[in-house]
């Protein structure tokens, strides 16, 4: 395992200067490529998660090595690259890709529609949860560990604290219903806090389980996202999800145990978080729905599809 140091300058457009997402690419390529000669075989395969910067990075080790290139693609949206590196940067990388990984079909359709993909090399494999971490345990005993409420309705959240995944949405919803509380595991620029907020901050992935264990529905009003793993997770924990109305959670996400809501609606979100909360037989019923659903989705069956599909097996 090699680990080459590099000094990330965020993804900003300055006045004059321009874009700092450049630096942070090229500093980063710099590292990978510097550590090129500690890489004492020749691979057949060099694998990027990510467009930017592993997928960049991956194209010019693999170029080194006279190899493949192949990224995943897990983005909700390729706009900030393109605004950064403009169109053409980002269509000749996508060109330069021996084969394309993408987690739901609307990044694939994407792919083909917006930057002339060739349908031939890129597939969709949907994120899987890993089911030797994410199970139900006793609800009781995991409020009583985290030390939560043993009487209060508990949603869960899950990811950053900003504008697009919408946790102060979330609490705008639930102001009125007292008896309603959350725990958001993330971090972000939006502060979280009042009597309503249980927990607002990051949990190690190993106890993430333990806390979705803990509550009782998962929420996540986000407005672009690419194909959720911490819904699946949920899932998988159990949990009824209420979450946005887009393109990539309707691939997997039905209505035997989510609901779906416009996410700038915070009076459609208040009102699904509250049919939910009143009903303790619909979350059990959604819960047993969920657990089944996500029986059917296994994470060692799609790494063996992704090893398939790219010839290494």
């Amino acid at each position: 395992v090699i680990r080459p140091k590099y000094t990330p300058l965020s993804a900003k457009m300055l006045p004059l200067i321009g874009s700092t997402h450049r630096w942070t690419v090229n500093n980063f390529s710099r590292a990978v490529l510097s550590a090129r000669p500690a890489i004492e075989f020749n691979p057949n395969l060099i694998y990027g998660h990510f467009l930017m910067p592993a997928g960049d990075s991956a194209l010019s080790l693999a170029e080194s090595f006279e190899s493949k290139a192949v990224v995943a693609l897990g983005e909700g949206s390729f706009d900030r690259y393109v605004s950064h590196f403009g169109f053409d940067k980002v269509q000749n990388l996508f060109t330069r890709f021996w084969k394309i990984v993408s987690v739901s079909e609307d990044i694939r359709e994407r792919c083909i529609d917006q930057f002339g993909v060739d349908p031939d090399r890129i597939s969709v494999f949907p994120n899987a949860p890993d089911d030797t971490r994410f199970y139900p345990r006793p609800r009781m005993e995991m409020r009583r560990k985290l030390e939560l409420p043993e009487d209060k309705i508990i949603i869960g959240f899950v990811g950053f604290f900003d504008e697009n995944k919408g946790p102060h949405r979330i609490l705008k919803a639930i102001e009125s219903r007292p008896d309603i509380c959350a725990v958001f595991m993330g971090s972000g620029s939006i502060p979280l806090n009042g009597p309503q907020v249980l927990a607002a901050r990051s949990i190690p992935h190993g106890e993430v389980a333990d806390w979705l264990s803990a509550v009782d529905f998962y929420v996540q009003p986000v407005k672009t996202e690419a194909s959720s793993n911490s819904m699946r997770e949920a899932a998988a924990c159990g949990l009824p999800i209420v979450s946005s109305d887009i393109a990539s959670n309707r691939e997997f996400l039905d209505s035997s145990y989510s609901t779906l809501i416009d996410p700038m609606d915070i009076d459609q979100l208040r009102t699904e978080i509250v049919k939910l909360a009143d009903d303790p037989q619909l979350r059990d019923k959604m819960s047993k729905a969920a657990l089944a659903k996500s029986q059917k989705s296994d994470i060692t069956a799609r790494a063996s599809q992704i090893l398939e599909w790219l010839e290494l097996t």
